[in-house]
């Protein structure tokens, strides 16, 4: 059976052709490409098929994630101007509707967490895994997502979640000072206006205007920024490899946060099967989020603190896991 997969996020666009027989997957062409640069998935698509010189009549099921939440067979992506139904995809691949589904990326990634190797996972958290309790995804990337998956008579269920929306809930002085400063530019501010890549740009800007011991912005990272390079890249690389004072505290709040972040998912779903960190910028920061400052405010629950300690953690070090989830679903809809 050959299947045709993608996984949209809020910057990338990846797509894969996958033929599987028995219980092996061969991958036969996939690539990725910049979202900005198209004006819909159909036309990434068309290229993508193009490119892999692939007839698209030996496609036999079609499934994509995607950065949103899917309603009704359509998508309005929350970081891209486009929309896409399920009608759209099916015509453009000459497939019967039910061979073709949109499904949120966390739903994608839940599928796919089953094929991720034990060597691409970096445990954080030693724990006893209940194989009966849920299975916890938190994700930072572009934006920041969140899903529940569990198990029940060999059957994979994933629940996907908006819960990087809810509201942020800063838990020290400096994560006070930066909701005041968001607060006055944003009408709300959400997880996802910290605990991501954008949102590390909004970090680094309250650094800069609020810098300690009166601190000047280093001048090579401001022109490095009118560039148009990724900020969030940059301040990540000026912290990392220049120990940057501003990018350094920048990237200390962002991962306080995130821990924060994921210990309240923890404490909403109880997560012994264990909780997954996924997204792209975990694995960037392998080696910050190893170093005790993440665990420190994931535990950080008051009188629920020792319950935290019970809850096993891994950050998932493939990327590719979510179009993999992708892939496996697809799957599914050719034995139907």
């Amino acid at each position: 059976m050959i299947v045709l997969s993608g996984d949209v996020g809020g910057t990338n666009t990846r797509l894969q052709i996958t033929e599987h027989q028995s219980k092996k997957a061969k991958i036969i062409f996939a690539k990725k490409y910049l979202a900005a640069e198209f004006k819909s998935l159909s036309a990434i698509i068309e290229q993508f098929l193009a490119e892999a010189t692939f007839d698209r009549s030996k496609i036999q099921a079609v499934c994509i994630a995607v950065a949103g939440p899917v309603k009704n067979g359509a998508i309005e992506f929350t970081n891209l101007p486009w929309g896409l139904t399920e009608n759209e995809l099916a015509e453009v691949l000459c497939l019967d509707k039910s061979k073709v589904r949109l499904i949120n990326d966390f739903t994608s990634i839940g599928y796919g967490l089953d094929s991720v190797e034990k060597n691409n996972l970096i445990c954080l958290q030693k724990a006893e895994i209940d194989p009966d309790a849920p299975i916890a995804m938190v994700g930072a990337g572009t934006g920041i997502g969140m899903g529940i998956v569990t198990k029940h008579n060999g059957q994979t269920l994933v629940y996907p979640s908006e819960g990087g929306h809810q509201d942020f809930a800063p838990v020290d002085d400096e994560q006070i000072g930066l909701f005041q400063f968001l607060k006055k530019r944003l009408h709300r501010v959400s997880i996802e206006r910290i605990c991501c890549g954008p949102g590390l740009i909004n970090i680094y800007k309250y650094v800069v205007a609020n810098p300690l011991y009166n601190q000047p912005e280093s001048p090579e990272l401001k022109r490095d920024m009118h560039k148009g390079i990724d900020h969030a890249q940059l301040i990540t690389q000026y912290a990392l490899e220049k120990g940057d004072p501003m990018a350094l505290r920048a990237v200390d709040i962002f991962i306080r946060v995130y821990g924060a972040v994921a210990g309240d998912m923890a404490l909403v779903t109880l997560p012994k099967g264990g909780l997954y960190i996924v997204g792209g910028i975990a694995p960037k920061i392998i080696t910050q989020m190893q170093d005790g400052r993440f665990m420190k405010t994931f535990q950080d629950k008051g009188r629920l603190s020792g319950l935290m300690k019970e809850i096993p953690i891994f950050v998932v070090m493939d990327t590719d896991v979510g179009i993999k989830g992708a892939a496996e679903f697809a799957l599914s809809l050719c034995k139907k």
